[in-house]
């Protein structure tokens, strides 16, 4: 795809993490985004597993906040490490198996490696509803869901000048300017 080439060129570390400096997914073309507000499910009742459910059946992946400490695939050194934690986290929601009750999802799992794992419908309901309220503005989701769907129809063409700006700012270590990118800077 050319879009891919024109982008994940520069690398940057916030001292904790390398991540791709000039990549945020809610520019990304070929994703249709929906957000849902999770006071909107709470107060029209909406089973957040039936919801997740109908709209991975709708051909739609859920992206969201929840508690880590409550779904087990997440490393902990201890038990009481794990119930220390109530750090609200993103998760990506990929499928469903009705018949084991579990949910196929994507994260940082073991020790930062991102991986594919499984958690249980009750882990999932747990770590969605105890999700602090101090967190729901986390990774700007302001307290929603999010709804991503491939988006089939986008036209994108490679841009030849971004890409040599990138390489060049990359050579330089310098930030390109009139990107959307993320700020990297090591907190102080």
């Amino acid at each position: 795809n050319e879009w891919l080439l024109c982008n994940f060129i520069q690398l940057a570390s916030n001292g904790r993490a390398l991540l791709f400096y000039d990549f945020n997914y809610k520019t990304c073309p070929y994703l249709k985004i929906q957000r849902i507000a999770r006071e909107y499910l709470s107060k029209r009742n909406i089973d957040i597993l039936d919801f997740i459910i109908q709209n991975i059946s709708f051909g739609c992946y859920v992206y969201l906040l929840i508690r880590r400490s409550d779904i087990m695939a997440y490393n902990y050194e201890s038990t009481e490490e794990r119930q220390r934690d109530d750090f609200a986290h993103d998760i990506f929601v990929y499928g469903y198996d009705s018949e084991k009750r579990i949910f196929y999802v994507c994260d940082n799992f073991k020790n930062g490696k991102y991986s594919r794992e499984v958690c249980t419908f009750e882990e999932f309901r747990t770590a969605f509803e105890n999700v602090s309220p101090k967190y729901e503005g986390r990774l700007g989701f302001m307290g929603n869901v999010e709804l991503w769907q491939y988006y089939d129809k986008c036209k994108q063409s490679f841009n030849l000048d971004r890409v040599q700006d990138s390489f060049q700012d990359y050579l330089n270590s310098n930030a390109t300017a009139g990107w959307s990118t993320m700020d990297c800077t090591r907190d102080k």
